[in-house]
């Protein structure tokens, strides 16, 4: 029967919280080994025991099976090179690739494997041993493992098994393959190296062998651990451990006498523990030789006896050093080595103090895989606890008027993850809190009084307030009025009084000020109050009116004022008749009208305080032969095989004044449209100037429809262009057209100047197909927003055009 976590998480919990630091994966060669969450690289110092831990560490305290001498560690590896002692790895970069020749090709990856002609053979080249041979490619990031393998030329070999693993996955073998090492694990990972114990951490699970291995079960199928995908021999004695069992130093074992570059090594076995994963001798755990190795460590190490009889117990008792952890609590997939992670840090975390405690509410962070059961906070000085299974946590047992400092850590079955951010409090008897906290009127028509919003104050202590006072202050006193039932009043634990607030501002802009209520005995609160005065716009700026048939557009500019809020839309009323029509930019299209009829208009501007003061009025006639007119010019690019798409083009202002941008990437045959209220018959003649009015390369002209189409070739990046149309519909139709515009790369919130923005602009959109919505952030018109888009901009930070 498997432990019972709730009981192991509280006792995890209760001693001392301690977050799993997370070191990052171990590299080799640049290449990192697996993942951060594999299951190799995954702490197992909170996780629980296996029901079987002491069966099969009984089953191990000897030498060998056979014999009655007491079992040590026995670091597998040397300190001679000549001895050819250890599991050696060679790392390169585009080796030539070899070809393999297996006994088992059927649990065996497929050739070619990347491979150097000097590969190191564990053991000497025809040794007769486990003969592996490990390369790792740095180029492409891949481990090639071999068992028992025998180079027949500088690119051919013999094995029994192989196996290629991607390091930067969490890819298992196919199941129920072997690899190089007969748990279907990678050997390489598990070995400890001489470079990590120089560093001071070995942050990864150590592989090591045993000599008698649970690997049948009775009925014909096999025994063995996730992630391992192999078993090893044909025993069905469940009292020796299986492939994939994984075991960790306990951690009351002291290690403070030993050399430090011993602890290295022993600090690893208690946090990341030992992976069974080979069948030989018992507690031989494997690493590379290397001549740095001191004599020291590798005598401190065999001197560990695993499984001391205890003295004078009878039956015999033995004090196992180790333990086998229960990692099926890290499975997230079957089929995926990535490991169940300790939670995330809480964030977001706010303070309600009380009478003797304090109450947290926070954010809950990622929970690693596995939901979070418990969170716990810790205040301090005294380390009072509080646990909870939701926010919010409470601590008692804190002294009123104490300062204190504390955080809050969440745990899963896996263990407790790192604290949050402190966080400081001191506790008061009676605690007045406001709900809302803040109040925001938001826009509010000026000399018109708002709804009136009501904040409720309540005692969450456990004790009453004297009488309290409440005192209005700030810039804007006046823009605020209230009714209160709560100055004077003295609230007893868990009661409430009410103010009724509103919100008349005298002016256009924004409006502050703060309520704040005290007592002697009770922390004061600051409610903010706040409001925005705003008006209906101004008239907007009347333009010219261009005729259709049955209908007509009106141009028009902005009103100087916009009343303090955002104008939201534009209507434009057409008499007789009052057909009406609405836009967010100009020009407004107002159909149907009767062709021969004078229409006189206006257009009026909206914000959130209502429609505004009308424009001065513009006299249109429909008709069914209208003389032309220009109403709209868009720059087009065609983005990939998704669609065209057009940035509007303001054709009323000057080439010096304030241009409409074209953000993308300027290429060859860059368009502009040029869009009339009839069709084209004569494209007419184009031109386009810089600044200098200076003729720019070739430009062509054609027809589409109601459309001229200019095709620029002349433009560069960085300037301000001038494009013009002349004899549309030939000479003396009086068919001319001006656009003015800017071509700033990157550009994409066309303020002229490429900067943060524009990169934060673009990184939003990364991953999306362009669209009419987004085509901007797509700079290189190939139709999506990549990365290489968000380089592109960051190229360009800080021009600014001309």
């Amino acid at each position: 029967m498997r432990l019972d976590l709730r009981s192991h998480l509280a006792a995890v919990l209760l001693a001392s919280f301690a977050a799993t630091a997370r070191a990052a994966p171990p590299m080799i060669g640049g290449c990192q080994v697996f993942p951060a969450n594999n299951y190799w690289n995954t702490p197992v110092d909170q996780l629980p025991l296996h029901p079987s831990s002491t069966v099969w560490q009984n089953n191990m305290r000897t030498k060998s099976n056979t014999n009655s001498n007491p079992a040590t560690l026995w670091p597998d590896w040397g300190n001679v090179l000549a001895d050819n002692y250890g599991i050696p790895f060679i790392t390169s970069a585009n080796a030539p690739p070899a070809t393999i020749t297996f006994e088992v090709p059927e649990e065996s990856d497929d050739n070619p494997y990347l491979i150097p002609a000097n590969a190191p053979v564990e053991g000497g080249a025809g040794s007769g041993g486990d003969m592996h041979v490990l390369a790792i490619d740095t180029a492409g990031c891949k481990l090639y493992e071999l068992y028992s393998a025998t180079q027949t030329s500088s690119t051919t070999w013999n094995a029994f098994s192989g196996a290629i693993f991607p390091l930067n996955s969490n890819a298992l073998r196919p199941e129920p393959w072997t690899s190089a090492d007969a748990a279907g694990f990678a050997v390489m990972p598990g070995l400890v190296r001489w470079d990590e114990v120089a560093a001071g951490e070995i942050n990864h699970a150590i592989r090591f062998t045993a000599q008698n291995i649970w690997g049948s079960i009775a009925g014909g199928s096999h025994k063995y651990l996730w992630p391992a995908r192999h078993w090893s021999g044909g025993s069905t004695n469940s009292n020796f451990p299986p492939m994939g069992a994984r075991f960790r130093l306990r951690a009351s074992f002291d290690i403070a006498g030993y050399d430090p570059r011993t602890q290295v090594i022993l600090r690893a076995m208690k946090k990341y523990g030992l992976v069974l994963a080979d069948g030989g001798s018992n507690w031989f755990f494997s690493g590379t030789s290397d001549t740095n190795w001191p004599d020291i460590v590798l005598s401190q190490l065999k001197s560990i006896v695993v499984s001391p009889a205890v003295p004078g117990s009878n039956p015999v008792v033995y004090d196992h050093k180790f333990e086998v952890v229960d990692t099926g609590l890290l499975q997230m997939d079957p089929n995926s080595a990535q490991a169940v992670q300790v939670p995330g840090a809480p964030t977001g975390i706010t303070v309600t103090p009380g009478n003797g405690q304090a109450t947290f509410a926070f954010t809950a962070p990622p929970d690693g895989g596995k939901p979070i059961v418990t969170y716990r906070a810790t205040c301090n000085p005294g380390g009072k606890i509080g646990m909870a299974p939701t926010s919010p946590v409470t601590v008692s047992g804190l002294s009123n008027g104490t300062p204190y400092t504390c955080s809050i850590a969440a745990a899963n079955v896996t263990g407790a993850g790192p604290a949050s951010a402190t966080i400081s409090v001191t506790p008061v008897q009676a605690v007045l809190f406001a709900e809302p906290p803040n109040v925001d009127f938001g826009p509010s028509r000026i000399s018109t009084a708002s709804a009136t919003r009501t904040i409720t104050v309540t005692n969450a202590g456990s004790g009453n307030t004297s009488a309290l006072g409440e005192n209005m202050t700030g810039a804007n006193v006046g823009s605020f009025s209230r009714t209160s039932d709560c100055d004077g009043a003295s609230l007893g634990a868990g009661t409430h009084c009410t103010i009724a607030v509103t919100f008349n501002p005298p002016t256009t802009g924004a409006h502050t000020a703060s309520l704040t209520l005290s007592g002697a005995t009770t922390s004061p609160i600051t409610i903010p109050l706040s409001g925005i005065g705003i008006n209906v716009p101004g008239a907007p700026v009347i333009g010219s009116a261009v005729a259709g048939s049955g209908k007509a557009w009106i141009f028009f500019a902005a009103p100087a004022a916009d009343g303090g809020s955002p104008i939201t839309s534009y209507k434009s009323n057409c008499a007789p008749g009052i057909a009406t029509a609405n836009a967010t930019f100009p020009p407004i299209l107002v159909t149907g009208l009767n062709d021969g009829t004078p229409y006189t208009c206006s257009v009026t501007a909206t914000n959130d305080a209502g429609d505004g003061v009308p424009s001065a009025d513009v006299t249109v006639t429909p008709s069914a032969t209208p003389a032309l007119g220009l109403i709209g010019v868009q720059s087009r690019k065609s983005h990939a095989g998704v669609a065209d798409f057009d940035v509007p083009i303001n054709s009323t202002v000057p080439i010096d004044g304030p241009v409409s941008m074209e953000p993308r990437i300027i290429g060859a045959g860059h368009r502009i449209v040029f869009q009339f209220n009839r069709p084209i018959t004569d494209p007419g003649t184009a031109g386009a100037f810089n600044a200098a009015s200076s003729l720019l390369g070739t430009v062509y002209a054609a027809k589409s429809g109601n459309d001229v189409v200019v095709t620029l070739t002349g433009i560069t990046d960085n300037q301000r262009v001038r494009v013009t149309l002349t004899n549309v519909n030939g000479a003396g139709a009086g068919g001319s057209a001006t656009a003015s515009l800017g071509f700033l790369v990157g550009d994409v919130n066309g303020t002229g100047k490429v900067n943060a923005s524009d990169i934060s602009a673009v990184k939003a959109h990364v991953g999306q197909v362009a669209s009419g919505s987004n085509f901007q952030f797509d700079l290189d018109a190939n139709g999506s927003v990549t990365p290489r888009d968000v380089s592109a901009v960051k190229a360009r930070s800080g021009l600014v055009l001309p």
